[in-house]
C-alpha cells in the first residue's frame, strides 16, 4: 500500500531493473509453460503465476510499496461493509452463473486442469476486498465507470456493426453467453490484479504519478510479446501482438491517469470476460491469450489512441518529449 510519506520520499524502481525484470518475466513464463512436470500441476496458468511472483520480488526487493490499491485517500478505519459488499457481490455473481450447466462444467475443468487460475482468483479477490475496505472510492468512481465502458465498447460495437469476423487462420467457436460473462467478470478482474496488472503495469510502468508515455507504451509492448509466448491461441502471432498491444495500452493509460491498479484490473477483467463469453466454447478452459474478432481489436486500438492522447494532453507527455529532445540537442 502507498502512504503519503512513501509517495513523497521513495524513488521509483530504476528503469534498468524494470528492463531486466521484463526479460526475466518473459523467460520464466516461457520456461514454465514448456516444462511438463510443472504445467501438469497447475495448467497453463503457471505463466500467469510466474508474473505475480516476479513482480512481487522485484517491487518489494527494491523497497517499493506493492501498490495493489492506491494509497490515498485512506479511510479512517478498515471498512468491513465495503469489503463484505465486494465479497458478497462476487459470490452472488458466481452463484448466479453457477446455475448454468456450461459454467459449472467450466469450473469443474478449472479445478481439475488449471488449478492455478483458481488460486489466482482467490488471491486477487482478497486484494480487491482489502483495497475497497482501506481506500475511499468516491474519487475513483468515474475511472471505474470509464474502465467498464472501455472494456465493453470494443465487443459491443463490433457486434452491432457486424464486425465479427475473426482474423485469417482463426477458428470460430460457439459462445457460452451471459452466464459465462457473469462468472468470468469476477474471475478475470480478480486474477488480473495479481498477475498481468501487477507485473506489466505496476512493475514495468512504475508509480503512476511519475510515468511517461514512452514507459507506458514500452510496458504494453512487453505485455503484447508475453501473450503469444505463453498462450495457446488459434490466431496468427502478428494478430495476437496487435491485439495484446492495444489492450495493454488501454490498461496502462487507465492505470496512469487514474492512479489505481484496481481500475486497470477492472477494465482488463471486463474486456476479457466479455470476449471470453463470445469466443470460448462452453465447458472449455480459456487460453491465456484469446482470439478476438477484427472489429473488436480495431475499436480497442481506437480506445487506446484516445486514452493515450488524453494522457498526452493532461499529463503533458508530448511537451516533456519535446523539451527532452531540445535539451539533448543543446547538450550536443
Amino acid at each position: 500500500m502507498w502512504t503519503n510519506v512513501e509517495l513523497l520520499s521513495q524513488p521509483d524502481v530504476p528503469l534498468w531493473v524494470r528492463g531486466l525484470a521484463a526479460v526475466l518475466a518473459l523467460v520464466a513464463s516461457w520456461w514454465l509453460v514448456h516444462t511438463d512436470a510443472i504445467r501438469g500441476l497447475l495448467g497453463n496458468s503457471v505463466a500467469a503465476l510466474s508474473l505475480g511472483i516476479v513482480a512481487v520480488f522485484v517491487i518489494r526487493g527494491t523497497h517499493q510499496p506493492l501498490g495493489l490499491w492506491p494509497g490515498r485517500p485512506l479511510r479512517s478505519g478498515f471498512s468491513m461493509v465495503w469489503a463484505m459488499a465486494a465479497a458478497g457481490s462476487a459470490a452472488g455473481l458466481i452463484a448466479l452463473a453457477g446455475s448454468n450447466a456450461a459454467v459449472t462444467e467450466t469450473v469443474r475443468r478449472l479445478l481439475s486442469e488449471n488449478l492455478g487460475i483458481v488460486l489466482l482468483v482467490m488471491v486477487g479477490a482478497v486484494g480487491w476486498a482489502l483495497g475497497l475496505g482501506l481506500v475511499r472510492q468516491r474519487r475513483y468512481a468515474r475511472w471505474y465507470g470509464l474502465a467498464v465502458i472501455s472494456g465493453l465498447t470494443p465487443v459491443v460495437v463490433s457486434r452491432l456493426l457486424g464486425w465479427s469476423a475473426l482474423p485469417s487462420g482463426s477458428v470460430a467457436v460457439p459462445s457460452p453467453g451471459l452466464y459465462a460473462f457473469l462468472f468470468w467478470v469476477v474471475a478475470d478482474t480478480s486474477r488480473m490484479l495479481v498477475t498481468e496488472e501487477l507485473a506489466f503495469r505496476r512493475m514495468l510502468i512504475g508509480r503512476p504519478d511519475r510515468a511517461g508515455m514512452i514507459v507506458v507504451l514500452g510496458a504494453a509492448v512487453v505485455s503484447a510479446i508475453w501473450l503469444p509466448l505463453v498462450g495457446p491461441d488459434a490466431s496468427p502471432i502478428a494478430w495476437q501482438l496487435v491485439h495484446g498491444l492495444a489492450v495493454a495500452s488501454v490498461a496502462g493509460g487507465l492505470y496512469v491517469l487514474s492512479g489505481s491498479l484496481l481500475v486497470a484490473a477492472l477494465y482488463h477483467g471486463v474486456y476479457l470476460a466479455l470476449l471470453t463469453s463470445f469466443v470460448v466454447p462452453a465447458g472449455a478452459t480459456p487460453a491465456l491469450a484469446i482470439q478476438a474478432p477484427v472489429g473488436t481489436v480495431l475499436v480497442t486500438m481506437a480506445v487506446a489512441v484516445l486514452l493515450v492522447g488524453f494522457g498526452a494532453r493532461e499529463r503533458g507527455w508530448i511537451g516533456q518529449l519535446v523539451e527532452r529532445r531540445a535539451r539533448d540537442a543543446a547538450g550536443d
